[in-house]
């Protein structure tokens, strides 16, 4: 019977951080960014024009991108799980806008006076040019899924 890495670090986290509850200190915290700026390539698009690839465009753009992270600290082991959401955001260019989901576990094991260990784990989710999700409900494609939607593990 195989068991996959991700099954045996999840029980890892799990257990390590069940075992020992009773000494560790755990913290809940919002964490935001955003920023504003310029670009004169919105499309990332070659100088010389090419058929079916937008001309270069100038627009203003806002990145949005709130976090929820949750420590959990004990004197052997510190562990991180944290959720980021991401929006990039355009004002003209509004066909360029696309956000994301990402997902990470960080762990930091002290194994003996001399080893630790760290291990990690992330999952990310993005929907690059999704413009429908802002556009006028009267001109969107109803559509089952954006087919446009990339799935990583890292």
């Amino acid at each position: 019977m195989k068991i996959g890495a991700t099954r045996v670090l999840t029980a890892l986290a799990l257990v390590t951080s069940f075992s020992t509850r009773a000494h560790a200190v755990d913290k809940l915290q919002a964490v935001g960014q955003a920023s504003v700026g310029f670009t004169d390539n919105v499309h990332s698009s070659p100088d010389e024009p090419v058929p079916d690839v937008p001309e270069r465009s100038s627009d203003l753009f806002a990145v949005l991108s709130p976090s929820l992270v949750y420590a959990i600290l004990t004197p052997s082991q510190a562990q991180t799980f944290k959720y980021t959401f991401a929006a990039n955001l355009f004002l003209q260019e509004y066909k360029a806008t696309s956000f994301a989901n990402r997902l990470e576990w960080l762990g930091h094991f002290s194994t003996s006076d001399r080893t630790e260990l760290l291990l990690g784990a992330g999952a990310a989710q993005e929907q690059p040019y999704t413009s429908p999700t802002l556009a006028d409900v009267g001109t969107q494609t109803l559509r089952a899924a954006i087919p446009t939607t990339n799935s990583y593990l890292l």
